[in-house]
């Protein structure tokens, strides 16, 4: 339930591609009825929003899908976790849930209503030749089927260090710094950047971390890769302002032993940054005791027949 630069609040086209995409793998992999939920006209879908957010006495905005987005907006709002568990019962009893990039306060309300969920998000590590799924589960036999599709560790190493490999021919020009560090910025308005009291990400008061991580490196040297779709984004400015740092419209994927080439995520998590080339795989997916797959693509999601519904 999130908005497109703020107005558009129809994530309806975006949901009927991906089922698209996996409906047919997921119907070779169960008995069970697979439908799409909510399987209705663009106007009723968006009547569908509305009604959930008037649970917590708000109407759809950016705003109001920051503020509903992490679990303690059930406690914000006392009287729509009730409202929401009476209203995912009605609809999802009987069912599995494959859900994508669900919020946390959507989870737990799964969890009172003893409803099993399986959310797909794109995993943190994005350099990998296809793009890698994370899984979060509260099922233990959905957990079972997919940890056969983990990626190892080791695969994730390897592909940082071609991606570094690659980015040094990038780096042998005269306009790079040796011994520059990339920030590889993400949009201003995702569920990354999104903190748990109900704002999102701001980049100046880590300014002087990012600056020290700089230093860490025996680095002077700072380069930001904005996002192509918001590449003027206040984080973006922010970073602009610490010494040494400029922008570069390079591209880091395509084309680094002489650089130092730390991936840099300006989410909340930026606290959690360590000296390695590359992100932990479970960076920000992990909760408590559930554990998460990996698969290369949706073709290979699920393999064991167990029935679910979106």
């Amino acid at each position: 339930m999130r908005t497109s630069e703020r107005l558009d609040f129809n994530q309806k086209p975006n949901i009927e591609k991906i089922f698209e995409i996996v409906a047919p793998h997921i119907h070779a992999s169960t008995i069970w009825p697979v439908s799409l939920f909510p399987d209705l006209p663009d106007d009723d879908y968006k009547q569908v929003v509305r009604s959930a957010y008037a649970g917590f006495g708000l109407t759809p905005s950016l705003e109001s899908w920051v503020r509903t987005y992490h679990v303690s907006s059930l406690y914000t709002f006392p009287y729509a976790e009730q409202r929401m568990v009476d209203l995912l019962k009605e609809i999802f009893s009987d069912s599995i849930v494959i859900a994508f990039e669900a919020s946390p306060m959507l989870k737990r309300v799964f969890e009172r209503c003893a409803i099993a969920y399986i959310d797909v998000r794109a995993h943190s590590e994005r350099f990998m030749d296809d793009l890698p799924l994370a899984f979060i589960s509260n099922s233990p036999a959905a957990r079972n089927a997919l940890k056969a599709y983990e990626h190892p560790r080791a695969e994730f190493e390897r592909m940082s260090n071609k991606l570094r490999r690659g980015f040094s021919i990038i780096a042998s020009r005269d306009d790079i710094p040796e011994r520059a560090v990339v920030f590889l910025a993400q949009t201003q308005y995702d569920s990354s950047v999104i903190l748990p009291n109900g704002g999102f990400f701001d980049a100046r008061p880590y300014l002087e971390r990012v600056q020290n991580i700089v230093g860490s490196y025996n680095s002077t040297n700072l380069l930001i890769k904005p996002h192509p779709l918001e590449p003027d984004c206040d984080v973006v400015k922010a970073l602009l302002t610490l010494p040494n740092s400029r922008l570069t419209d390079e591209n880091v994927y395509d084309s680094c032993h002489r650089v130092v080439y730390p991936l840099l995520s300006h989410s909340r998590r930026l606290q959690g940054m360590r000296r390695n080339p590359f992100i932990s795989p479970f960076t920000g997916f992990q909760r408590g005791s559930r554990s998460e797959a990996m698969c290369r693509s949706c073709s290979s999601t699920i393999r064991r027949p167990f029935g679910m519904r979106f």
